[in-house]
C-alpha cells in the first residue's frame, strides 16, 4: 500500500498557527500586565491621596487651634458654623466646621468646649476628622500653694503649707527656718529645716507673663489714682486754720458764737473767735470720729489767745473726748485735756499726745476748746490732729472695696470688683481693709505694702484677689479685722460676708479673719514679712523672700478648676484633647 507523506505546505501552516498562538498569548499577557500596572498606579494614587487628605484634615484641626490661640476675642469674633471652605494647602485643601456642643453659643461661657470637624481633600480622596477643644483647668502654676519664678528664700521663718512649694531656680532655708510642706526646686536646694520632702532637679513650671495676665483686668477694671488716697500722718482736722470758713466746727453752749476772724491770726489770714460764752463748758468743737483708729497714738496741737485785747483768759484748755459702748452696757467716756492755760495778748501753743483705745462700739469723739471756770472769749488757730502710728505714705486704709462700694474718686463701682490702684511709681499702703474683688496694683513703688488686718477675696469665682505688675510686700497681721476698732462698717447691703451669700447688717460689731482668699500674683519680687495667711495660690515671677515671720498657706484649687483670664495659655481654658480625635463618616 502506498505511503502518503504530508506536503511541505502543510508543515509550514502548522508553524504559522503555533507562532500566531504564541503572539496572541504574549499580547494577552502584555495587556494584562498593562492593566495590572494601571490598577496598581490607580491604587497607589488613591492611597497617596487618602493619606494626604487625612493630613489635610489634621492640618485643619491644628490650624483652628492656632486661630484661637492668636485671637483672645475669638469667642465673640467667630460664630458657630463654617470657619473655612476649601482652604488651599500645597497638596489639596480642607474645610472646617466649629460647634459649641453645650448651647451653640461660644460667647456666653469661656469654658464651653468646641467641637471641630475638618474635611481634608486631595485628588479624589476625602477624609473627615473630628476633635474637641476642652477646658484645661489652668496652668501648672495653679497646682501648687506657692510658685516662685526665680530664687526662693525662707529666712528665720515658719512656713506651714498643705500643698507643695515650687521654685524655678534656687531654694534656701536659713536662720532656723522650719518649712512644713513638700518643696520642689529646679536648681540648687540649700539650708535646713525642710520638714517635708525636698527635691531638686524638678521641671520648671510655666508662669504666664504679666502682659498677658494683666490684660483682661486692666481692660475691665475701674481705676483709682493714688492721688485720691488719704496720706497717712497728715492733719485730719477740717478747716484747721479757718482760712476760708469754719466748716466742720460747731459751737458748744446755747448762746456761744463762733466766727471767722481776720483781725488776728497766728498764720495765714484768719482764725476763729469764740464769744458770748455763758458757761465754762461753752466753747467750740469738731467731731473726730471718722479719723480715729483704736490702738493708735494721735498727736494734737492748737494755738490759742484772748478774744478781747488785753483781757486775760486764765484757764483755756484743749480736750479730746471719746465715748464707746459695749453690747448691753452703758456708754463709757474717756477724756484727755491739756492743763488750764492762761493767755492774753499773744498766741500760746497747746499739745497732746494720746494713745487711744476703747472697748465696744465707738459712739462719738471730738476735740473741743473751753475753760475750766471762766467765761471769757478766746481765739483758736492752726489746729492739728495726726495719727503718729502710720507712715506718711498714701494709703488705702479702713475701707470696704466691693462690686457695690468704691469710696474713692467718683465712687464708680465695678460689677466684677476689679479695681486698679494706679500707684504711678509711688509707695502705697493697703491696710486694715476688706476687699471683695480683684485689686490690681499698677506701677507700685518698691516699698508698696499690703499690711495690717486685711480680709480679701475675689468677687468672681476663680479670679485673683491681689495682682501687681512689679515688686510688692505682704505684711499681714495675725489679728482679725475689727469693725469696732477701725470704726468702719465692712458688711453693708450689697457686700455680704462671706461673699456672695453671707450676711449683712448695720452694726459695727463684726470681725473678719486677716487672710487673703484667692490667687496672689506679683510680676516682680514678692516679700512676705508679717504673719501672713493665704488660702489659694501665691505666684511671684521673680524672687520670693519670706523673712522673720509665720506664713500659713492653705491651697485652694478654685482658680485651677475655674481658670481666670490670663492664666490659660492664651487659649482661654481650652486645649486639644488628643483622646477626642476620630474619623467621621458622612
Amino acid at each position: 500500500m502506498p505511503t502518503i507523506r504530508p506536503s511541505r505546505h502543510s508543515e509550514r501552516g502548522g508553524v504559522y498557527v503555533a507562532v500566531l498562538a504564541v503572539a496572541v498569548l504574549l499580547t494577552v499577557i502584555g495587556l494584562a500586565a498593562v492593566m495590572v500596572s494601571r490598577k496598581q498606579l490607580e491604587a497607589s494614587t488613591l492611597t497617596r491621596d487618602f493619606v494626604q487628605a487625612r493630613l489635610n484634615a489634621r492640618s485643619g484641626i491644628e490650624l483652628a487651634t492656632d486661630w484661637i490661640a492668636q485671637n483672645p476675642d475669638w469667642r465673640t469674633s467667630r460664630s458657630q458654623g463654617t470657619w473655612a471652605t476649601k482652604f488651599a494647602l500645597e497638596n489639596g485643601s480642607f474645610s472646617l466646621d466649629a460647634r459649641d456642643p453645650v448651647d451653640g453659643n461660644f460667647a456666653n461661657n469661656d469654658t464651653d468646649p468646641v467641637d471641630l470637624t475638618a474635611t481634608g481633600t486631595a485628588g479624589d480622596a476625602r477624609y473627615l476628622l473630628t476633635a474637641r477643644l476642652e477646658s484645661s483647668g489652668g496652668l501648672d502654676c495653679l497646682k501648687s500653694a506657692l510658685l516662685c519664678g526665680n530664687n526662693l528664700t525662707f529666712d528665720a521663718s515658719n512656713v506651714d503649707s498643705d500643698q507643695k512649694l515650687v521654685c524655678n531656680y534656687d531654694t534656701d532655708s536659713k536662720n532656723g527656718s522650719m518649712v512644713y510642706g513638700n518643696v520642689e526646686t529646679n536648681h540648687n536646694l540649700s539650708g535646713s529645716g525642710y520638714m517635708g520632702s525636698a527635691i531638686k532637679g524638678t521641671a520648671i513650671r510655666a508662669i504666664p507673663p504679666s502682659g498677658s495676665v494683666l490684660a483682661y483686668y486692666l481692660a475691665h477694671g475701674t481705676t483709682i489714682s493714688y492721688t485720691s488716697l488719704p496720706v497717712g500722718g497728715v492733719n485730719t482736722i477740717t478747716s484747721p486754720g479757718f482760712e476760708t470758713s469754719t466748716t466742720g466746727w460747731y459751737a458748744i453752749g446755747g448762746t456761744t458764737v463762733i466766727a471767722r476772724d481776720t483781725t488776728e491770726h497766728r498764720s495765714g489770714s484768719a482764725c476763729v473767735a469764740v464769744t458770748n460764752r455763758t458757761a465754762s463748758t461753752a466753747g467750740i468743737g469738731q467731731s473726730i470720729l471718722a479719723a480715729l483708729y483704736g490702738g493708735h497714738t494721735f498727736y494734737f496741737e492748737s494755738n490759742v489767745r484772748n478774744a478781747v485785747k488785753d483781757e486775760n483768759v486764765p484757764d483755756i484748755r484743749m480736750t479730746v473726748s471719746v465715748t464707746a459702748q459695749t453690747s448691753g452696757g452703758s456708754p463709757v467716756t474717756q477724756e484727755w485735756s491739756t492743763p488750764a492755760t492762761s493767755v492774753t495778748n499773744g498766741w500760746t501753743t497747746l499739745k497732746l499726745t494720746i494713745p487711744i483705745t476703747w472697748t465696744g462700739t465707738l459712739k462719738s469723739a471730738e476735740v473741743r476748746f473751753n475753760t475750766t471756770s471762766s467765761t471769757r472769749g478766746f481765739r483758736v488757730d492752726d489746729v492739728v490732729m495726726k495719727d503718729t502710728s502710720v507712715s506718711t505714705l498714701s494709703a488705702m486704709r479702713r475701707v470696704l472695696l466691693s462690686p457695690t462700694n468704691n469710696p474713692f474718686g467718683s465712687g464708680q463701682a465695678n460689677s466684677e470688683g476689679i479695681y486698679i490702684l494706679d500707684c504711678q511709681g509711688k509707695d502705697v499702703i493697703v491696710e486694715d481693709c476688706r476687699i471683695v474683688g480683684t485689686l490690681v496694683l499698677r506701677d507700685p513703688g518698691s516699698h508698696t505694702t499690703v499690711q495690717g488686718s486685711v480680709c480679701m477675696e475675689p468677687a468672681v469665682r476663680g479670679y485673683p484677689a491681689l495682682m501687681a505688675d512689679n515688686d510688692i510686700t505682704l505684711s499681714l497681721s495675725a489679728a482679725g479685722l475689727s469693725e469696732s476698732t477701725t470704726n468702719t462698717h465692712f458688711n453693708p447691703a450689697g457686700s455680704p460676708y462671706p461673699y456672695p451669700a453671707g450676711s449683712v447688717n448695720t452694726t459695727l460689731t463684726d470681725g473678719y479673719p486677716s487672710k487673703i482668699r484667692g490667687l496672689v500674683y506679683a510680676a516682680g519680687k514678692l516679700e512676705i514679712l508679717g504673719p501672713t495667711s493665704v488660702e489659694g495660690v501665691i505666684i511671684a515671677c521673680d524672687d520670693m523672700d519670706v523673712v522673720g515671720t509665720n506664713l500659713t498657706l492653705r491651697y485652694s484649687a478654685t482658680s485651677l478648676n475655674t481658670t481666670p483670664p490670663g492664666f490659660d495659655n492664651q487659649i482661654r481654658a481650652l486645649f486639644l484633647d488628643r483622646g477626642s480625635w476620630s474619623r467621621s463618616i458622612d
